[in-house]
């Protein structure tokens, strides 16, 4: 049914387009003296209802995952995926373990899986203030194509992003103001 509202649609455009052109192709089945406002308004009104039910009998998005407002990913040349639930029954090895308070570029520490994740938490240490904690992480070869993650506000204070750009030997440029922050890096056994 959607496919044929979608060609109803379709034909309505062209339809309007004739009927702009040359209005009176179309006397037989206006049975009437033909103008260009009548083509006009028959296809236009045409075109807004075919439309309409081609979008209300459209099958639902397949895509359910929904965004968190306050986390932005965005990168380079490698896209973190977060995970809204727990991971897979997969034994890990910590790799690295970092924690602070403020700015800090960690130790660089490698990877040997395709597949690794970050497991972030931060606290602020100021009331009334917005936690904020931010970092781009680097590949030691290629130093200009940074993956920056960055969450501000709400009550987010921890996740886990997961990366598939390994292996390889990375570090991170993490920027927390006022927060405690603890991240942990780990990888498949």
């Amino acid at each position: 049914m959607n496919d044929l509202f979608l060609a109803l649609a379709l034909l309505s455009i062209i339809g309007l387009i004739v009927g702009l052109i040359s209005p009176n192709l179309f006397k037989k089945i206006f049975k009437k003296r033909t103008n260009r406002k009548t083509t006009s308004l028959v296809f236009g009104i045409g075109i807004v209802i075919f439309f309409v039910l081609f979008g209300v009998t459209a099958k639902p998005s397949q895509n359910t995952k929904s965004d968190d407002a306050t986390t932005t990913p965005s990168q380079s040349s490698t896209t973190p995926v977060q995970e809204a639930t727990t991971p897979p029954k997969v034994e890990y090895q910590e790799i690295a373990n970092f924690s602070g308070e403020g700015d800090k570029k960690t130790e660089t520490f490698t990877i040997i899986s395709k597949e690794w994740f970050v497991d972030w938490s931060v606290n602020s240490t100021a009331k009334d203030k917005a936690i904020l904690l931010a970092y781009d992480l680097y590949n030691v070869n290629d130093k200009f194509n940074a993956v920056k993650y960055f969450t501000a506000g709400g009550d987010k204070t921890s996740d886990r992003i997961t990366y598939d750009n390994g292996p390889g030997n990375f570090y991170l440029q993490v920027w927390a103001t006022e927060n405690n922050w603890s991240i942990s890096i780990k990888q498949p056994k």
